[in-house]
C-alpha cells in the first residue's frame, strides 16, 4: 500500500481572533508534523488588506492548479470579509479538492469579522463583562 502523505498549504495572515502571525506558523507546523502532512507553501501575509487579499488570491489559484490537498487556516476570517466571499473561497476550495483545517472555526453574527457564537446556538450562554472605573 503506498504511503500518501497530504501536502498542506498554510495561510497565515493576521486574525480577529488576535493570534500573531508568527505564533499561527508556529502551531500549523507543530499539526502539520504531528498529522505527517507535507508542508508544500505558505500564503503569508502581516498586513490587513481591506479589498482582496492577494495572498488569499494567489493561494486560490495555486488550489485550483492542484498544488496542495489541504489548506491550513486559523479561523474563518481569513478566508473572506463577508459572507459572500466565503461562500465563493469555499466554492473554490471544494471545486479544487482542497480540504480546510481551521484552528479556531468560530463564526459570529455581530459583527462581520469578530467571533463569537452563531445564532441559534442555545449550548452558548452570553458572558457580561463589566467596564469603566467601577469594574
Amino acid at each position: 500500500m503506498a504511503d500518501i502523505r497530504k501536502r498542506a498549504a498554510l495561510l497565515v495572515t493576521p486574525s480577529v481572533t488576535g493570534k500573531t502571525t508568527g505564533g499561527q506558523y508556529i502551531e500549523f507546523f507543530r499539526v502539520a508534523e504531528s498529522a505527517g502532512w507535507e508542508r508544500t507553501a505558505t500564503y503569508m501575509s502581516d498586513a490587513e488588506d481591506g479589498d482582496g487579499p492577494p495572498e488569499l488570491e494567489r493561494m486560490l489559484k495555486h488550489a485550483a492548479q492542484g498544488r496542495f490537498d489541504l489548506l491550513m487556516a486559523w479561523s474563518i476570517d481569513q478566508l473572506g470579509h463577508s459572507l459572500q466571499d466565503l461562500a465563493v473561497t469555499f466554492a473554490q476550495l471544494q471545486s479544487a479538492g482542497v480540504d480546510l483545517y481551521l484552528k479556531e472555526p468560530m463564526v459570529g453574527y455581530d459583527h462581520p469579522l469578530r467571533p463569537g457564537p452563531v445564532r441559534g446556538d442555545r449550548n452558548v450562554r452570553p458572558v457580561r463583562t463589566r467596564a469603566g472605573p467601577q469594574a
